[in-house]
């Protein structure tokens, strides 16, 4: 990104070297270009940008996301969990005496909201391992979780069940196909405005990939690398493309040998009228895409790498000085500026379709600073997919480790619908209004996915936490009155091969076959001492 925070040019930027009454044209057609030289112009028109949902001031955070995220996506869901679920039982028949694929049940779409709820907030609430979250530990204990579904069940979900599609994809059709559903459902539900921004959108992945990437200059070194199309004014996420190598799911233009970045943007910009004003990086900017652009009626800016072929001969060969700005154009196409700001090791190159040579001041901090309009333009305008990057970092599950490459992508575009969802939200407000934050937003929306898929599971929540027990599941220690009263103690056998209760809370590892009949929850014990000790000994 281009800025400045220089000011010790007052009065405005240098203005570089005046152009020659006569100016010289290069071989590429580029000359200087005097002040006040205007190229292109905006012929947007659509009034109908913004939100595109019929939802009053009242609706909740559900409501909103439940726009993007429909019952009919939902219910896809389930079918595939539950139909991938029938191939990993039969793969796995007979199961193993402890297998967790015992306490499998087909689940409903209620049941999914519920899975949803725990996602989103363990986003929310970091832990290192996911059986944190139904620990017992008297730091970590936390009974919501398991009221809402038992440890095994999510995990079932989340690690085994979990699948997109049907059981017998493979490759990018494990995903791609929800990922499109989502994201037009995303266009049905927002429609952008003038300024779009176009820019990379990496998820976080070291695993096993055939189309991963590796860029040391990223957050994440190593990563799934999409492709994000995002409203400049809102962050609103409008398309995305996930790359699959010669496999990416490219609209094909009428040049077959088209250059990659046409074949990127044609196909992010296929659901959209034309006179949108596209802002991109260096990554992109070629002289090709920008004629490919006009062509089809679209306004371009985006800074230059200064060896591409087609732009002014002059930037190889230029010395700037600091604050110093040097203006090219050519002729009907292009307007481009040549900038150096105090910090810069190197002048940045800014090219457009639609601006003039002029310069605006900015207020930066306590100070002035006044620089080329193209400059300020676009560094207000490109931070669309950035935005929508830090946000979705924020409080992700997408970023916990996972094997499978189609799952990290799964949590990622959730991520993304639910930062969608709350800028939707947001627009919905009065004007004036304080936006509600994203974290109070997402603990909102667990709650109201709670509410609706578990409306009679979500207790009150208590004045103090109770004291876990040691262990989930069955009582080690009875309480002292049934332990201790005249009840009929009898010792029985049931072959069922279990640790002593008595000897385990003695450190011991004995295990036995028998139990005693009148305690609640029938207790393992060695027949001898351990059963006499276990009801006499009035301290355990």
């Amino acid at each position: 990104m281009c800025s400045s925070t220089d000011t010790e040019i007052p009065t405005g930027a240098s203005r570089g070297d005046a152009p020659s009454p006569n100016p010289t044209i290069d071989a590429n057609g580029w000359t200087r270009a005097a002040d006040g030289k205007e190229v292109g112009g905006s012929r947007f028109r659509n009034l109908n940008s913004g939100s595109q949902l019929d939802l009053g001031e009242a609706a909740t955070p559900y409501e909103f996301f439940k726009s993007l995220v429909t019952d009919e996506i939902l219910d896809d869901l389930v079918n595939y969990i539950n139909s991938f679920a029938g191939v990993v039982l039969q793969k796995n028949n007979p199961l193993k005496k402890h297998s967790r694929l015992h306490q499998w049940d087909l689940i409903t779409r209620l049941d999914f909201l519920r899975f949803l709820a725990i996602l989103i907030s363990i986003g929310i609430d970091h832990r290192p391992k996911i059986s944190d979250y139904w620990s017992t530990k008297s730091y970590m204990y936390t009974p919501w979780y398991s009221k809402q579904m038992p440890r095994n069940i999510f995990q079932l979900i989340l690690h085994t069940m979990l699948h997109a599609s049907e059981p017998n994809t493979e490759g990018k059709a494990k995903i791609e196909p929800f990922v499109q559903k989502l994201v037009a459902q995303f266009q049905r539900c927002f429609y952008p405005y003038e300024a779009l921004s176009l820019d990379e959108m990496v998820i976080g992945y070291k695993g096993r990939f055939a189309h991963k990437q590796f860029n040391a200059a990223k957050p994440h070194k190593y990563h799934i690398k999409t492709f994000g199309l995002c409203d400049a004014m809102t962050g609103y996420v409008v398309n995305l493309l996930i790359y699959f190598g010669r496999h990416t799911a490219y609209i094909e233009t009428q040049d077959r040998n088209s250059e990659h970045a046409i074949k990127v943007f044609n196909t992010l910009l296929e659901p959209f009228h034309p006179h949108h004003h596209i802002f991109a990086d260096r990554y992109y900017t070629t002289f090709a895409l920008i004629e490919f652009l006009r062509k089809n009626g679209y306004n371009y800016t985006g800074t230059v790498q200064v060896n591409r072929r087609g732009f002014a001969m002059e930037w190889k060969q230029q010395r700037l000085t600091h604050m110093q700005a040097v203006w090219h154009y050519k002729e009907d196409v292009a307007l481009s500026v040549t900038w150096k700001d105090k910090k810069a090791k190197k002048p940045c190159h800014v090219v457009t379709t639609c601006s003039k040579v002029d310069y605006v001041t900015v207020q930066e901090g306590l100070r002035q600073v006044t620089k080329p309009a193209i400059i300020q333009s676009y560094n207000n305008n490109m931070n669309g997919c950035d935005r929508i990057d830090q946000q979705v970092s924020y409080y992700g599950a997408h970023d916990r480790k996972t094997k499978k490459w189609y799952k990290k992508i799964f949590t990622w575009i959730l991520e993304v619908a639910q930062v969608n969802s709350h800028i939707l939200h947001t627009l919905s407000r009065p004007e004036g209004t304080k936006p509600l934050p994203l974290a109070a937003y997402k603990n909102l929306l667990v709650d109201q996915l709670i509410l609706v898929g578990a409306p009679n599971v979500m207790p009150a929540l208590p004045a103090a936490a109770p004291t876990p027990p040691a262990k989930p599941g069955r009582k080690s220690v009875n309480p002292a009155e049934e332990r201790l009263s005249g009840n009929r103690h009898l010792v029985d056998h049931d072959g069922l091969d279990r640790q002593c209760v008595y000897c385990s809370l003695m450190n011991k590892k004995k295990r036995s076959t028998y139990y005693c009949s009148g305690c609640e929850g029938r207790p393992h014990l060695c027949p001898k001492e351990c059963f006499r000790k276990y009801h006499t000994d009035r301290v355990l």
